[in-house]
């Protein structure tokens, strides 16, 4: 239902009850909330004129008991960009505090129904004469149905971990709760075999107290969430990061960490070492361009584990956020470096980069964001940590835009150390202020 003027926090009714629908929009958007017919949707949403899988989600929201069904396109004005980010920021509210999850797993787009066709052999084998060839039956709806529409977009993951229960639909129900997964045989399943769901539970939404071992646990986990997110699909690019808002704000208020355009607050110098996987796209082009979300494709990234013995030689000053009235943590923001800059140049026809004063090493690689970005004139080295049993300086590449002072992330870079990171004179290079947009 459209929120009401007079109604702040329309979805957060503890007594009535209230399932959030997740589904695919597809091509075929339906009705949809916007500013021109916001009074006449807050007074009546005609039933004929709804998708077909939102009228299925109402009717089992009935059949249920419950008073209150949230739609995201009935529920965030479509045409309000204000609306928009101020309602992607509040989704882990929506999850987290709703009784129960509808899912539509299996629907491609939103005029296809709740419920996908059912194989009839499932419900009812039917026997031949002849060789038999035993399989079971979950392992045949493994083979047959998985991964299904939705689980493969982005917005769902935070729709797959907030919510404390869910019903999937597709071509059989699946019950899932933080204690069990099963399908509608009575068969339990073994499709998420990650168990992200329950940890995210354990570690973030029911949390024993801090310590560091669960510092290092929710790092860990993630990463893990990062890399299944990264795989997945969205149909607007920019969407990245706000379609994660809701997990982000739960860790946020579990650990304190500032959560800044897809990077932890006080990790950021570590978290700025990620790069592209062999073989992804690379970047978009998209701002802030030091956040793996600006990355297409598969991205790396550098553990608590890689980290150990690490110095760093940079550091973080602060965030200049977006003079975007609109902006987030998912909103593009300049974070302000303390550190210094190195010249390099280029050595054959490879990619990798050699820093004028240093003295040439085969231990070395530079990783270019975009894949096939040729090294400009001007590209720059910043290094951020030095591995000190190793004696290996790991930074970004870095290129000057027109403003001073100012630059962005084109690369990462790995040289072995065989010079200190001071002057000929063996005094400390003297720090400056470095803006990475």
């Amino acid at each position: 239902m459209p929120r009401k003027k007079s109604q702040a926090t329309p979805y957060k009714i503890a007594t009535c009850g209230i399932d959030p629908y997740c589904y695919c929009w597809g091509e075929q958007r339906g009705l949809q909330l916007t500013r021109s017919n916001y009074e006449s949707l807050t007074a009546d949403i005609p039933f004929d004129q709804l998708p077909g899988t939102i009228q299925d989600s109402i009717l089992v929201t009935i059949r249920l008991g419950l008073q209150y069904l949230w739609v995201d396109a009935l529920c965030i004005v479509q045409d309000c960009p204000e609306d928009w980010y101020l309602e992607a920021g509040k989704m882990c509210d929506v999850y987290q505090g709703c009784s129960i999850a509808l899912v539509a797993s299996a629907a491609s787009n939103s005029g296809e129904g709740l419920f996908a066709a059912r194989d009839p052999l499932l419900q009812a084998p039917c026997v031949l004469l002849g060789t038999m060839v035993a399989q079971s039956r979950d392992e045949y709806q493994r083979q047959q149905t998985y991964p299904w529409v939705l689980e493969t977009r982005g917005w769902a993951m935070q729709e797959h971990l907030l919510p404390t229960r869910c019903i999937k639909f597709a071509s059989y129900l699946i019950w899932e709760c933080r204690e069990l997964s099963i399908n509608e045989f009575g068969l339990e399943s073994q499709l998420d075999t990650d168990n992200l769901p329950r940890d995210f539970s354990s570690l973030i939404l029911e949390p024993e107290d801090m310590d560091l071992v669960d510092i290092t646990r929710i790092r860990r986990l993630w990463w893990l969430i990062l890399k299944k997110y990264k795989k997945s699909r969205l149909s607007v690019k920019s969407d990245r990061l706000a379609a994660i808002a809701g997990l982000c704000s739960a860790i946020q208020r579990r650990t304190g960490w500032t959560f800044i355009c897809g990077l932890w607050q006080p990790f950021i110098i570590q978290e700025l070492l990620w790069y592209r996987s062999h073989g992804a796209n690379g970047s978009t082009g998209l701002r802030p361009s030091w956040s793996w979300a600006s990355c297409d494709g598969g991205v790396q990234f550098v553990t608590d584990q890689d980290h150990i013995g690490s110095t760093k030689v940079a550091e973080y000053v602060g965030t200049l956020p977006s003079p975007s009235a609109r902006a987030r943590s998912f909103s593009p923001a300049t974070i302000e470096l303390s550190g210094v800059l190195f010249r390099t140049r280029k050595v054959g026809k490879s990619q990798v980069l050699r820093v004028e004063g240093w003295p040439d090493s085969s231990y070395n690689y530079t990783i270019y964001d975009q894949s096939d970005r040729p090294w400009t004139d001007g590209d720059m080295l910043l290094p951020l940590s030095v591995w000190d049993g190793r004696q290996v300086v790991k930074g970004l590449v870095v290129a000057p835009t027109i403003s001073p002072a100012t630059f962005e992330r084109v690369g990462e870079d790995l040289k072995r150390l065989l010079t200190s990171l001071k002057g000929s004179g063996e005094e400390p290079f003297v720090r400056r202020k470095i803006l990475l947009i």
